[in-house]
């Protein structure tokens, strides 16, 4: 492929061995060179072996281009405006939040360049996605993960920016069903929602209410790729009106119908893809079904998916005077009348293996009264109250003994490094995540009770308000760590007064002691070696 740049202007020697014409800046293009002019030109080719460009001012032949050199012409397409904007804010988008990941630095050498290149790619519909990465985590179950190429993740943003905003419209419409993989919703307003509909079904715990909740199994990697396809293509055709259209047809299609299990790279454990049911890993499933756990698109056509189905089961808990919520794959219905609750179990399944191919996972069939609660998204509804289950509490039970641990051995050996710094911080960072999901609920007797297991916690951080965070004590901060590691090696190049050299983040008297202390230490020690220096010097002009 022969690709042409000059300033903005960016142009690709791609397409079909006919007749064109164009007035970009060229002045000829062939199979092994790259020439820019101001001249119009026009090209032609009979075959692989014979082929010639006509200038357009001059009405000039180049007759290098015959069957003796091979050299072949092809039209040329050039990007407006429009679309390089539209690229390079999808580029942008990709970049937020991972500016300090190694693959989007080592795509951020050269990405503005393969940023118009790619356009160009999809321009031509000649894009093909890259090879994944591929590997399993265990927390909070065993599952297999697919990370897409950074290349392919700006694709996948540019698909979102224009499907999104109407998949929203849709959902809103609807009733807001669905909350996954949506902004502005998420895990604490389904849980809010789900105890709302409880009061409200049940009119504040006056009448009898019930709750059923269904499971489906192996939600990603039982989707028929061919029936999201048929309902992507309707719905774009029928909603989409930009310029890009065929552009955006062709880039979702080659997105959903992409195998990335053949052509990803395995990483981690390896042994772990063995314990993968057959249900849960796509190496075991046929080409059409299955969608990788991972990237951007899968959540968002995954979640368009289920619309229709969505749809239609909540007019029937309508009907009934219920409610319906859903989360990805846990459905959630909310009624007064348990045996035509029951009643609907048969039709639910056959509707749902019919047309959308999926499966009922009948061993998390729940079907219980509003009083006695429901599990939902890590937490345990009830009308009255809303708290954390035991699966839960268990994992930050986990994370907080191996957070204690390492804590312990960073204020045993008193000296840190950056790289533990660094580690320090990503252990806080899993464990304030989790504080924020319990922070919502009632659980301030059981994080309180956590914490005093935790005898050298307290010796790295500190808590915020009433246990809801935790702060790293600024001694063992990276910034501190980098700082102080900064100034020693500028006082070690600077033949100075190393009082001077002094920082002001260390004078400063509100600060801790032990920077103090080991600044002292650190300028007797040059104070040392500068008077050995010294001493040297005068014992070398002393010998004869």
């Amino acid at each position: 492929m022969i690709t042409i740049m000059r300033t903005s202007i960016l142009l690709s020697i791609n397409g079909p061995r006919t007749i064109a014409s164009y007035r970009p800046l060229v002045r000829g293009l062939v199979k092994t060179k790259t020439v820019v002019g101001n001249a119009d030109w026009s090209s032609t080719e009979y075959n692989a072996n014979n082929a010639w460009n006509v200038y357009g001012g001059s009405g000039v032949v180049n007759n290098n281009n015959n069957k003796n050199n091979s050299n072949i012409v092809r039209p040329v397409c050039a990007l407006n405006g429009e679309e390089k904007v539209s690229w390079i804010e999808a580029y942008r988008d990709c970049l937020r939040g991972k500016l300090s990941s190694k693959e989007c630095c080592k795509y951020r050498i050269g990405g503005e360049e393969d940023v118009l290149r790619l356009a160009l790619e999809a321009h031509n519909f000649t894009y093909k996605p890259s090879k994944s990465i591929c590997f399993c985590v265990t927390r909070p179950k065993l599952r297999e993960v697919f990370a897409a190429d950074f290349r392919d993740r700006i694709v996948h943003h540019w698909i979102c920016i224009r499907l999104e905003p109407l998949f929203e419209q849709r959902f809103v419409s609807q009733g807001d069903l669905s909350f996954n993989c949506r902004k502005g919703y998420g895990v604490l307003r389904a849980v809010e929602t789900a105890k709302s509909h409880m009061m409200e079904v049940s009119a504040n715990q006056t009448r009898p209410a019930y709750v059923m909740k269904l499971d489906l199994s192996g939600f990603f990697m039982s989707i028929d790729k061919e029936i999201l396809w048929q309902m992507l293509s309707v719905f774009i055709e029928q909603n989409y009106f930009g310029n890009d259209k065929e552009i955006l047809t062709y880039l979702a299609k080659t997105t959903v119908m992409h195998t990335p299990q053949t052509l990803c790279e395995k990483r981690g454990d390896v042994k772990l893809f063995d314990r993968l049911p057959a249900n849960k890993t796509l190496f075991k499933a046929k080409a059409t079904i299955g969608m990788p756990i991972g990237n951007l698109t899968s959540q968002l056509f995954a979640n368009f998916y289920m619309n229709e189905f969505d749809n239609w089961l909540n007019g029937i808990m309508r009907e009934m005077g219920g409610r319906y919520i859903r989360f990805v794959d846990d459905i959630l219905m909310i009624g007064n009348d348990r045996k035509k609750m029951v009643k609907i179990i048969p039709i639910i399944r056959s509707c749902i293996t019919k047309t959308l191919h999926l499966k009922m996972n009948d061993n998390k069939f729940y079907l219980q009264s509003i009083g006695h609660g429901v599990m939902f998204l890590g937490n345990v509804v009830r009308p009255d109250r809303i708290y954390s289950n035991n699966t839960l509490l268990n994992h930050i039970s986990v994370k907080l003994q191996e957070t204690d641990r390492y804590c312990q051995t960073i204020y045993q050996n008193k000296n840190i490094l950056d790289s533990e710094a660094y580690e320090l911080y990503k252990y806080f960072r899993s464990l304030n995540s989790f504080m924020g999901f319990m922070v919502h609920n009632n659980t301030f007797a059981i994080r309180r009770g956590y914490l005093r297991k935790c005898p050298y916690l307290w010796k790295i951080a500190y808590y915020k308000k009433r246990c809801d965070c935790f702060a790293i004590k600024r001694r063992y901060k990276i910034q501190t760590t980098i700082k102080f590691k900064r100034y020693e090696n500028r006082a070690h190049y600077r033949n100075r007064n190393w009082e001077k050299v002094r920082p002001a983040f260390v004078r400063s008297s509100l600060l801790y002691r032990w920077q103090e202390r080991a600044w002292r230490e650190f300028i007797e020690k040059r104070n040392l070696t500068s008077r050995n220096t010294d001493k040297r010097r005068a014992d070398k002009c002393l010998c004869p």
